[in-house]
């Protein structure tokens, strides 16, 4: 197996069907503009343990989603971020959740708050936005390619 290298997560920003519509769309958070959602940021966000990212999100017996607001900050903070940090969140996970942490703490965000509800808003755009471009990529055989939806 090779080592990645922050140069290849920081090459990893290409555009691709699923994150067309991601990039297209500018997002803000507390009223300040992100950076848009890179295949490099969910490169990023699958090695810092995201459970949507990952497919893992599951809903419990309630039909909650336990970690949606880890998830939530985790993108939002990943879009605030320079892709160089971003790169360097695959190659140390738990100095990036550090980080990630404190830039929440600094930016007031709570647990039931104003905050946690702007990211989860954030990140359901994002997905959404994944999702619809992702539905109209068409397969080889000419028919609509559905089978990514959602992943």
């Amino acid at each position: 197996m090779s080592q990645i290298t922050i140069e290849d997560i920081e090459k990893d920003n290409s555009v691709t069907p699923d994150i067309v519509a991601a990039r297209s769309r500018s997002y803000q958070f507390k009223g300040k503009p992100l950076k848009p959602f890179s295949k490099s940021r969910s490169t990023a966000a699958r090695c810092m343990g995201n459970s949507l990212f990952l497919g893992r999100a599951r809903p419990d017996e309630n039909g909650v989603w336990d970690q949606i607001t880890l998830d939530s900050i985790m993108v939002v903070w990943l879009c605030s971020v320079d892709d160089s940090r971003v790169a360097r969140s695959c190659l140390n996970r738990d100095q990036a959740i550090i980080e990630m942490m404190a830039w929440w703490d600094k930016e007031g965000g709570e647990i039931g708050g104003a905050e946690e509800i702007e990211a989860v808003q954030l990140l359901n755009m994002i997905c959404e936005d994944i999702q619809t471009v992702s539905a109209s990529v068409e397969s080889p055989s000419g028919g609509r390619d559905t089978s990514n939806v959602g992943e």
